[in-house]
C-alpha cells in the first residue's frame, strides 16, 4: 500500500520529526514499512510517499496503527489504521490490504 504526504503550505517546508517519524504498532507482525518518506517535503504542493507491505503470517484479518510525526503546527501527530485480510486455500496464499488516511499539511 502506497501512501502520499502532501505539503499545501505555500511558504514553509514540512519536516518529518524525531528519530523515527513514521512508526507502526505492528502488534500482529502482519505489516512492515517497506519504504520511508523523505524529509523535508517542499512547500506549495510538494509530495513524498511511503509504502507499507503486508507479510503473510496466517489466515485472518489484521489491523495496525500507523503514526507520522511532522512539523505541521495544526497536526503534529497524524495517526491512521491499515487493515489486511489473509487466507490460504489449497496451498495458495492470498492477501488484500487497505489503509485510510492522507496527510495534507498547511490546509
Amino acid at each position: 500500500m502506497s501512501f502520499r504526504i502532501t505539503n499545501n503550505n505555500v511558504d514553509l517546508p514540512l519536516a518529518l520529526v524525531g528519530a523515527t517519524p513514521l512508526t507502526m504498532t505492528n502488534a500482529s507482525g502482519a505489516f512492515s514499512i517497506a519504504s520511508y518518506p523523505s524529509s523535508p517535503v517542499s512547500p506549495d504542493g510538494g509530495t513524498t510517499f511511503f509504502v507499507i507491505e503486508m507479510d503473510f503470517i496466517g489466515s485472518g484479518t489484521w489491523i495496525e496503527t500507523v503514526t507520522l510525526k511532522t512539523s505541521d503546527p495544526s497536526n503534529q501527530t497524524f495517526t491512521f489504521t491499515v487493515r489486511g485480510f489473509q487466507s490460504q486455500a489449497g496451498g495458495e496464499r492470498r492477501r488484500k490490504g487497505s489503509g485510510q488516511g492522507e496527510h495534507a499539511a498547511g490546509d
